[in-house]
């Protein structure tokens, strides 16, 4: 691990594109980047996660040098290893990745599933998984991955959790963000609606009609 000065350095670089309108996948990808080199890790995974419906964006963010780098996951289950670290909502420090029962555990059979656990086809000697967490809220997984086994004393411990932060901050961001833009949209057809009501008199199914239409999409309603 480097020192702390240029770790201090990195960090508060990162923390300037949390306020940045930068596209998520990119805030991510430069979170992870930078991770991936101060923590001297071998691989980095950050999976994003919405607790209202129980599912995971896909794929994750993946960097580092992978044995298997074609295989992208499609769909999470309840056995997989970041459903887990989710359920818990308790980071896992595995020294000895390959024989931690969270993530050695056998897997139900499935098909397009690849025949063995990540830590042994990806030869994972260590592997570090923290929870993104905001208010509360888990909003994803952060994966720090170690073909050399390691100790994870308490500093690096603490510099994983900085990283979890910044990803769980920039993951919040960009959801208030788009909650925001959708109030705006929704503002400005009621907007509309409300001008077509105030308009010249036209014929009353031709207001209700559009009127419909317009709460149809502002609403994003199907029927």
């Amino acid at each position: 691990m480097t020192e702390k000065t240029p770790l201090i350095q990195r960090l508060a670089e990162l923390g300037k594109t949390l306020t940045s309108p930068e596209v998520l996948s990119d805030t991510l990808q430069r979170i992870g980047e930078t991770a991936l080199e101060v923590l001297d890790a071998d691989l980095v995974d950050i999976y994003q996660y919405r607790a209202d419906d129980k599912t995971f964006n896909l794929p994750p963010i993946m960097l580092g040098d992978r044995r298997f780098p074609e295989l992208e996951p499609q769909q999470v289950h309840s056995d997989d290893v970041v459903f887990k670290i989710v359920a818990s909502a308790k980071p896992v420090y595995a020294v000895d990745a390959q024989n931690n029962p969270i993530l050695s555990s056998e897997e139900t059979p499935r098909e397009q599933r690849p025949p063995k656990r990540f830590v042994f086809r990806e030869e994972i000697a260590s592997t570090a998984g923290i929870p993104l967490v905001v208010s509360e809220e888990i909003v994803g997984v952060l994966f720090l991955s170690y073909r050399q086994k390691q100790d994870f004393d308490q500093e690096f411990r603490a510099s994983c959790e900085i990283f979890a932060s910044h990803a769980a901050v920039a993951v919040q961001n960009a959801r208030l963000y788009d909650t925001a833009q959708t109030r705006v949209e929704r503002l400005a057809k009621l907007q509309e609606v409300n001008a077509l009501i105030l308009a010249e008199p036209a014929s009353l199914d031709h207001i209700a009609n559009a009127i419909v239409i317009s709460l149809k999409d502002i609403f994003e309603a199907t029927y």
